[in-house]
């Protein structure tokens, strides 16, 4: 029995292992993209010493790849004067049980219900990416992912951070001129 339930563990993590982020965006209606042509971070406070507070690796891997693909859609980044817009991204984890319960039927003429339940706890992760106007210091475009976490390896780590980041800024327009 247990046997039979490691493997069904086994087989559901590598059927999740390739489900896509589940990706969110917002934005002003009323505010002018087209304008925007430079960035840069939102000032952020402190958080050393912080239990439990996001992984300074992954918060690493989280900027690079906000920093590429803003680069890659025509944005400069400007770290000294007023840019255009700010960005801040915020993020955690969150426990989850995913608990699936299928039929089999056995036997030729009396089809007999056989009923098995499979229960997997994962990880499950939420990167938000905030675009705030550079002058009025309002929320302009908000982007989610939520997607589980495979820390793997550091690799795995980068590549899907990457795919979430790039997932969710696709929705961020690209600058005009």
């Amino acid at each position: 029995m247990r046997r039979i339930a490691a493997v069904a563990i086994v087989l559901g993590s590598l059927a999740c292992a390739t489900t896509p982020a589940r990706v969110n965006y917002d934005l002003d209606p009323n505010y002018d993209f087209a304008g925007l042509q430079s960035w840069d971070w939102m000032k952020e406070p402190g958080q050393a010493g912080v239990a439990g507070g996001p992984s300074p690796l992954v918060v690493q891997r989280v900027r690079a790849a906000v920093e590429r693909e803003l680069a890659a859609k025509g944005y400069r980044r400007v770290e000294d004067g007023a840019p255009d817009f700010r960005v801040a991204v915020h993020g955690g984890t969150d426990q989850k049980l995913d608990v699936r319960t299928t039929y089999d039927y056995y036997g030729y003429r009396w089809r007999v219900p056989v009923e098995r339940t499979d229960v997997r706890q994962y990880t499950e992760g939420t990167l938000i990416v905030d675009v705030v106007d550079g002058e009025r210091n309002e929320l302009v475009w908000r982007g989610t992912g939520v997607a589980e976490v495979r820390a793997d390896s550091p690799e795995k780590i980068t590549e899907q951070v990457d795919a979430v980041v790039s997932e969710i800024l696709k929705n961020f327009p690209s600058p005009v001129g």
